[in-house]
Parts: C-alpha cells; structure tokens; sequence
C-alpha cells in the first residue's frame, strides 16, 4: 500500500512544513514548483502521485495527501 510521505521539510523557515514527499514503496520523490507553495500546488503533488500509483503499483490501495473539507 503506497503512501505519499513527507522526507523533507523547510528547516530554514519552519521545520513542520514538507517540502518533499515519497513513495513509501519506491521512493519516487514529489515536490512543489517552489518552496512557497499553495493548497493547489498540494493538490497537484496528490493528483501526480496517485497517477505514478496506477502505473508503477497497480491495484494498490493509495494513500495520498489529506485535505481538509472546505466550509
């Protein structure tokens, strides 16, 4: 079961935010376009992760990022 997991964070500014996510069972690696990034540019990591899940782990339950509900 892939999971999309935080490996590197911004130790500079703030050491909780991920800056670069991994496949827990390839350790692909995805990242933003720039450090600064938006709850879009996090959207897009998920949607590129789970596109890599369908070609390199097919029929694996995927985990991905978690958004909270807007209200």
């Amino acid at each position: 079961m892939p999971n999309l997991t935080a490996v590197v964070f911004d130790n500079m500014t703030d050491p909780q935010t991920p800056i670069i996510w991994a496949c827990s069972d390839c350790e692909a690696a995805f990242s933003p376009p720039h450090i600064a990034y938006s709850t879009e540019d996090l959207h897009k990591i998920d949607a590129k992760f789970r596109e890599h899940c369908k070609k390199a782990h097919p029929g694996s339950h995927i985990n991905g990022l978690r958004f909270e509900a807007s209200t």
